[in-house]
């Protein structure tokens, strides 16, 4: 297993906390760690502690001969990683050649850290050798700082804020340092190849908990050693090793697992209940604000969480996946609001299921999985009943970068998603509908086979018009494109008289901005002609208007050939824009609706552009993924800086390419987004949700649930299925230039082109050659 040694440049996440998957957490406080390896400085180990503090960092100082030794760049040699979990860390160094040191950070608990630190001496002469442990903490209140205490006889570093308390200790004798820095020191006169271990431990707790005072002060491990071979035997469970001649690929995809489990946890008052935390990191808000019921977290998120813990974490993946939906709301037919979860359940489930091969997990969640995708065709959600559902807001599609649907850009030509019926996700319907319906027949629900096929059906009737018409997005009502016009600008009061016609009916959007934004208008109507030509009146209803940051935005109901006028109560100096948007934003959704046997020319364009290989003249142009939205002109023409990579959507595109059996294709993206993680980890030392189309560089939450790569889909993009490490399948085109490496708890896969070595844990060797699957498993003993 790759697990080092690293060095400060490679693709690593630095990021540790406490594992709250495999245990509860002893408080509502997380602290998790950030270690900082930077060379004009020492080696720190910070954290805001959920910015309950500015910054709160501990660094060693190594004591040669009574000099203390803080820079990485004085040192002889630079700090070797030699074993990295996601709570724990060994470094080795040298910072003179007398001196050889083993530093171990442990995140014990969430409010707790212990370190070891082990000098020797590796000169030919008797030499005084220790360290200190020095600490610095920045608080938001001047008078907070930290100062030595002493309890009995023992010296430690205190420190307290209004709602932290933070303790520093260490084992055995040591003297207090107040300069050059607050520390702790310890040193002893070694002979040569005597060495010294010095334990510390700090503790972050409520002012005044004398239970926590009581675990400061408990004994440190007797062994360290087993303790961490206790953690190294535990983590060979729940990873893969993969193997490829590009030694960054490597680092990435074990940190990518890495973070999968430093964001599940177990707690709560049901612990046999998992649930993920969307961001993990040194400022991340505390553990009983940000840990609430599943159903607080985007469906699409859960999907890639599940697809990042297969196949190794079978079981984790299970208890999320069921964790999720026992929380999740109920659809109601008399909740006229009611936000759906991503249609993404019904597929995750299956997934699942191709590992589980278990019948009794689909009839558990069965009846939740139909229901939330029934719901989809409510008249809350298909407003037009017409089998083509509508976004209920862009949240739930989660699709940040789309500006014609981005209600926060009060600036734009702006329309609620709701509006617009979207050929992307029709065909994510259609396949949680076909999907549903293999559960359906398995589990021999008749009625709802019967069902399915209608809503099949209506939703293919509806993308084959919209194929037809080379539509990507549509109005809801009048199932027509919308492109930008402006009907008027200005204020209120100089509003024209004269009747605007309108060359193609459509809804119409009314910008209201006041001097003074108060409260919402009331008693405001619209007048004109509709679709018929015949006169219409609109109220605009208090409730239906959406008070947005400095203006009011309304959407009108019904469809409008001419607006003749807008009667009410505004003020004179109120500004006024009515307006029709441009609704044919292309984005990355669109792409699952992509069929090479069913093109759209529109779509068709897209694929090129951002799909299939690059022209000779365009390929040094920097590809990090796929934007959310997506220009139909030449990409190398229309990038805006602020277009970001979104792993979740490029995770689900990338499925959908898989599902196509365009592996080459695959393999493209999937490089790509690699790239942008390791440029990421190179950078900051930790996976960011999102990345900058244009420069790879990391944008967002730090140690986020959408910056996991999913394994599952490397190892589907491989041709690889491992269902336990007794049970594997191989089979597929091998797109990968060069030979892969996957080892699981003894089993060991390597494929090459389309030769394939499968070696099981009992040390029997299979070889398979072509693109034939082929099951291999491994044989019982004969008793």
């Amino acid at each position: 297993m790759l697990q080092g040694p690293y060095f400060s440049h490679d693709p690593i996440s630095l990021t540790l906390c406490a594992d709250l998957c495999r245990g509860t957490q002893n408080s509502a406080l997380d602290a998790v760690w950030q270690l900082v390896l930077q060379d004009d400085g020492p080696i720190i180990i910070k954290s805001s502690f959920g910015l309950s503090v500015q910054n709160f960092q501990i660094y060693p100082v190594f004591m040669i001969d009574k000099v203390g030794w803080r820079k990485i760049s004085d040192f002889l040699s630079p700090p070797q990683i030699r074993k990295l979990w996601p709570q724990s860390i060994q470094l080795k160094l040298n910072p003179k050649p007398e001196c050889a040191v083993n530093y171990d950070l442990w995140v014990a608990g969430n409010d707790c850290i212990e370190g070891r630190i082990q000098v020797k001496n590796t000169g030919p002469v008797p030499a005084e050798l220790g360290a200190r442990v020095a600490a610095q903490l920045n608080s938001f209140e001047p008078k907070n700082s930290l100062n030595h205490t002493k309890r009995k006889h023992q010296t430690y570093l205190k420190g307290e804020t209004e709602d932290l308390q933070i303790s520093l200790i260490m084992d055995g004798l040591n003297k207090p340092i107040i300069s050059p820095e607050l520390a702790l020191e310890n040193t002893k006169l070694l002979s040569p190849g005597e060495s010294l271990s010095i334990f510390w431990r700090c503790k972050i707790s409520k002012p005044g908990k004398l239970d926590d005072e009581e675990r400061l002060f408990s004994v440190f491990p007797v062994n360290w050693d087993a303790e961490m071979a206790r953690l190294e035997l535990a983590q060979a469970s729940r990873e893969l090793s993969i193997t490829t001649p590009h030694v960054d690929w490597d680092i990435a995809l074990r940190m990518a697992q890495l973070q999968t489990q430093q964001l599940l946890s177990r707690t709560g008052p049901d612990s046999g209940k998992l649930t993920a935390i969307p961001t993990r990191n040194i400022h991340s808000k505390p553990l009983d604000m940000r840990i609430d019921k599943g159903s607080t977290l985007h469906a699409l998120s859960i999907w890639q969480l599940t697809q990042a813990l297969l196949p190794a974490n079978i079981q984790e993946a299970t208890l999320l996946f069921e964790s999720y939906l026992q929380d999740l709301p109920k659809p109601s037919l008399e909740k006229a609001q009611f936000e759906l979860p991503f249609p993404i359940l019904v597929q995750t489930a299956w997934s699942i299921h191709n590992y589980l091969q278990d019948k009794t997990f689909l009839e558990k969640i069965y009846p939740i999985l139909r229901t939330q995708l029934f719901a989809w065709f409510w008249r809350q959600n298909d407003r037009d009943q017409d089998g083509m559902p509508e976004w209920f807001n862009l949240s739930q599609s989660a699709l940040a970068g789309l500006s014609t649907f981005d209600l926060l850009n009060t600036d734009g030509l702006i329309t609620p998603i709701s509006t617009v019926e979207s050929i992307g996700l029709c065909s994510l319907l259609i396949k949680e509908c076909q999907t549903l319906n293999l559960i359906a027949k398995l589990l021999e629900d008749f009625q709802a086979e019967k069902v399915l096929r209608t809503l099949l059906i209506k939703l293919n009737a509806g993308k084959k018009n919209m194929s037809n018409a080379n539509l990507l997005n549509r109005d809801r009502d009048t199932h027509q494109s919308l492109y930008e016009q402006v009907f008027y600008l200005g204020d209120i009061n100089k509003l024209p008289k004269k009747p605007v016609s309108i060359e193609t009916p459509s809804r119409l959007s009314f910008k209201i901005k006041p001097a003074i934004q108060l409260r919402k208008p009331d008693s405001l109507s619209i007048q004109g002609l509709d679709e018929n030509s015949l006169p219409i009146t609109e109220d605009l209803l208090p409730e239906d208007i959406q008070w947005l940051p400095g203006v009011f935005l309304y959407t009108s109901k019904n469809i409008f050939s001419r607006f003749d006028s807008l009667f009410g109560n505004l003020d004179e100096a109120t500004h006024l824009c009515i307006y029709s948007p441009n609704i044919n934003q292309a984005d990355i959704s669109h792409l699952i609706a992509w069929d090479p046997n069913a093109e759209i020319p529109a779509l068709s364009v897209l694929v090129k552009n951002w799909l299939t290989e690059p022209e000779e003249d365009v390929k040094n142009t920097p590809k990090f993924g796929i934007p959310d939205s997506l220009h139909i002109e030449n990409k190398t023409k229309s990038l805006y800086q602020q277009d970001s990579v979104n792993l979740t959507w490029n995770s689900l595109l990338l499925q959908h390419v898989l599902f196509l059996g365009e592996r080459e294709m695959a393999f493209r993206l999937f490089s790509q987004l690699i790239q942008a993680m390791i440029q990421g980890l190179k950078l900051e030392h930790t996976l960011f949700e999102r990345y900058a189309l244009d420069s790879g560089r990391p944008v967002g939450k730090a140690n986020h649930i959408q910056g996991l790569l999913p394994i599952n889909l490397f190892l589907d993009i491989m041709g690889v299925r491992i269902y336990s490490p007794q049970k594997v399948s191989v089979g597929g085109q091998n797109p990968f230039p060069w030979p892969v490496t996957v080892r699981y708890q003894g089993l060991e896969i390597t494929r090459d082109k389309n030769n394939s070595t499968i070696i099981m844990p009992d040390g029997n060797k299979h070889h398979h050659f072509g693109s034939a699957l082929k099951t291999f498993t491994m044989s019982e003993p004969e008793k």
